[in-house]
């Protein structure tokens, strides 16, 4: 059935999401019992993972218990999806700010994800310190036919967008080659036709 894809869902009460296992890890600056991605700097890994789709980045938390503890831990995950959706692999979640109507209806729904929204802040929900990011991208993957469909329609633009640039790059690389040669043949037949005028 098809689900109109501009219904952001909205908060109810009892909305939860799933609790990871985590490991009794003892921070430490010591980077030689840390190997592999959990030894990168948090700021280069949080440059990394938004651009992967949020289920790769999860499965990557079974590469360790320090990337488990990473990963799942609020705050990192937290900051991992807020630029996914602003910059990388979730950016279908944003409303399109150049409709007007999807932009209102939007922002009517995201308020509800906002912790204390009295009065109710004039500027983005999504830009607002306390909106509920794991639960509400949850609600989103889970929970809305909407945004699944919303989902769907963004993968298809980007399947035909990447379509597009492709053919785009052959004719730009190879066109001019072809127009280049015709252009030398069309001279050449000039050349010759002038000649034989001359000759005449």
């Amino acid at each position: 059935m098809f689900a109109e894809p501009d219904r952001w869902p909205h908060y109810e009460d009892g909305t939860s999401v799933p609790r990871f296992q985590t490991y009794g890890l003892q921070h430490t600056t010591d980077s030689t019992n840390v190997t592999g991605l959990a030894n990168l700097p948090l700021d280069v890994l949080l440059h990394i993972f938004p651009d992967l789709s949020l289920i790769d980045t999860v499965n990557t938390s079974a590469v360790c218990k320090s990337m488990r503890n990473l990963l799942t831990h609020e705050d990192t995950l937290t900051t991992i999806i807020r630029r996914m959706v602003f910059f990388g692999s979730l950016r279908w979640i944003k409303p399109c700010v150049k409709v007007k109507a999807e932009v209102e209806d939007a922002r009517e729904a995201l308020l509800t994800w906002v912790q204390d929204q009295e009065p109710p802040p004039p500027q983005d929900p999504l830009l607002l310190p306390d909106f509920l990011w794991i639960p509400f991208v949850h609600a989103c993957l889970t929970k809305s036919d909407s945004m699944r469909n919303r989902k769907r329609l963004w993968n298809m633009a980007k399947q035909l967008e990447g379509f597009w640039n492709d053919d785009y790059a052959d004719m730009r690389f190879n066109y001019p080659t072809n127009y280049s040669s015709e252009t030398d043949h069309s001279s050449e037949e000039a050349d010759s036709d002038s000649e034989d005028s001359s000759v005449d």
